[in-house]
This record gives structure tokens, C-alpha cells and sequence, in this order.
């Protein structure tokens, strides 16, 4: 592993074993908290890493070059602003953590694109390399990164998930983990049941996922009307029911966007693969 691989594997595991997100900043230098630090507090590229290692399962198992799709629908609708933005500056960080765990990585985004060739769509995606070509509004990377230039609708996630299917069913690799998630702020207009019945319908079928959602908690009306308001009333137009009772369903991770918090939510996604990579449900941890 070369000296920057060995740094972004350092970025990453900092990012996911720290317990407060809030107080870490991340610049050019690494990450360090509020207050000041010293150089010799910053971790060194020369740190010796290593693939993740599956603990507890009494073999010398790990995710390395284990298979991993990820397809990802991204709600471009116009309260979804900040959730966009803060959105894509943790897409990166989160895919390249996951390949230095040794994770083969492929990831779709389903969003409409940045720019949009409409300019009444604001809130579209564009990655930079890596994972990204940051050829916006081209920026697909075969074959690790898929964006199907689609733009969504508050409540049309799960339908443009299906509609898309053969592009990004045709991509999924035989023997690789499968991982949908849906960023919203609003609810499905599909429930779980038939969700889970038309993916099993595609050719070929898609019967064993693992879904993760970051949606609201509770209705913005209901949120407004607490007492006192709850942080919903801000950030949510309506409850997530169906996402959460996707990720409920399939064991996945079920964030609420009305925390904000989109560093947490992706930690505890890239731990719930780390964890569902490795034999019979053992945790992971760093060589």
C-alpha cells in the first residue's frame, strides 16, 4: 500500500471509530479536533495498515476483494438542498474508505445530474476522482462509478429505483453484496411489499439486499405542531415509513436526516458493511 493509500486508509478509520463527529475538522493536513493539535498528534502516512480483518470468527478471514454494489438514490426535489450538498462532500471519503479496506467498491448514484440540463433543478450530483470523472454533468468512472443522470422527485425514489433497473441490475456483479439506499426527505410512493415483490420480479431477480435509508423521523406538520418544535419542522416534509421499514426489514441502517448528520450516517453505514462482509456477522477491525 503507497503512502497516500495508507493516509486515506488513516482518514477513514479516524472518521469511522471517532465518537464525535462534531469535533473533527478535516483539511488537507488530516483530521484534528477544534482546539489546537500538534504535528505529532496527526496520524502518519507510514502507519502500517492493512486490509479489514473479520474479529471473533477464529480465521484469519477478511473483506478483502469481497464484492460490494452500491446503489444509491439521491431525492433532488427543492427542500433537498443542504442534504445534497452535505450529501456529496461525504460520497467520496465513504468509497474510498471502503477500498482500503479492500472492498470491491461499484457505485451507482441515481440523481439528476450537476448541471442540470434543466435550470430549474438545483440539486443534483457531480463526483470528483475518485470516485467520480469530475466531467460534469458526465462524471460516470466505469467501472467503479455509475451515475444514471435521472432526476428525482420528492416521493420517487423507490419507482425511478425500479424504472432504472436494467442499467443498473445488468451492472451487479454475481457473488457481490448488494446495497440500496435512499436519501429523502419525504416518503415513497411504493410500499415495502411491493418494492420487495418488484425487485424479485427483474431479471435477473434481486431477492437478497440489504437497504439503508437517512429520511425524517416525523411529519413536518407534526414536527411544527410539538411542543416543543421538534428539529423535523426545519428539515422534513414527511416521515420516512416506508425507507425505515425497508431497512428494518432487510437489517440495513435507518439514519434521520432531520439530525443533519450526515458524517454519522455514513459511518454507521460503512460499519453495517464491514460487519455484514465478514463471517457470520462478526465485527471488523484494522490489521
Amino acid at each position: 500500500m503507497n503512502n497516500m493509500s495508507k493516509f486515506v486508509f488513516i482518514l477513514f478509520s479516524l472518521w469511522l471509530a471517532s465518537g464525535c463527529t462534531e469535533d473533527l475538522v478535516v483539511n488537507d493536513m488530516g483530521p484534528k479536533s477544534a482546539g489546537e493539535e500538534s504535528d505529532s498528534d496527526r496520524p502518519s502516512a507510514d502507519t502500517d495498515t492493512g486490509p479489514m480483518i473479520c474479529a471473533g470468527s477464529g480465521t484469519d478471514s477478511s473483506v478483502a476483494d469481497a464484492m460490494l454494489d452500491f446503489i444509491l438514490v439521491v431525492d433532488n426535489s427543492a427542500g433537498m438542498e443542504d442534504e445534497v450538498r452535505m450529501l456529496q462532500a461525504e460520497l467520496p471519503a465513504f468509497f474510498l474508505g471502503l477500498t482500503q479496506w479492500g472492498i470491491d467498491v461499484h457505485l451507482t448514484v441515481i440523481s439528476a445530474p450537476s448541471p442540470a440540463e434543466d435550470d430549474k433543478i438545483k440539486n443534483g450530483i457531480c463526483l470528483d476522482a475518485p470516485p467520480g470523472s469530475g466531467n460534469c454533468p458526465n462524471d460516470s468512472s466505469l467501472p467503479t462509478y455509475l451515475h444514471i443522470a435521472q432526476n428525482i422527485g420528492s416521493k420517487d425514489a423507490l419507482t425511478a429505483l425500479l424504472n432504472t433497473a436494467d442499467r443498473w441490475n445488468a451492472a451487479i456483479r454475481p457473488g457481490s453484496q448488494v446495497h440500496f439506499m435512499v436519501v429523502s426527505d419525504d416518503n415513497a410512493d411504493v410500499d415495502a411489499a411491493s418494492f420487495k415483490a418488484a425487485l424479485a420480479a427483474l431479471t435477473p431477480p434481486v431477492s437478497a439486499f440489504y437497504f439503508h435509508g437517512i429520511g425524517a423521523s416525523m411529519d413536518k406538520n407534526v414536527a411544527c405542531d410539538a411542543t416543543p418544535v421538534h428539529i423535523c419542522c426545519e428539515t422534513a416534509a414527511k416521515a420516512a415509513v416506508v425507507y425505515q421499514a425497508l431497512s428494518e426489514q432487510t437489517g440495513g441502517v435507518f439514519h434521520d436526516l432531520c439530525d443533519q448528520d450526515f458524517i454519522g450516517a455514513f459511518k454507521e453505514v460503512a460499519a453495517f458493511i464491514s460487519k455484514s462482509l465478514c463471517e457470520s456477522g462478526t465485527e471488523a477491525q484494522p490489521e
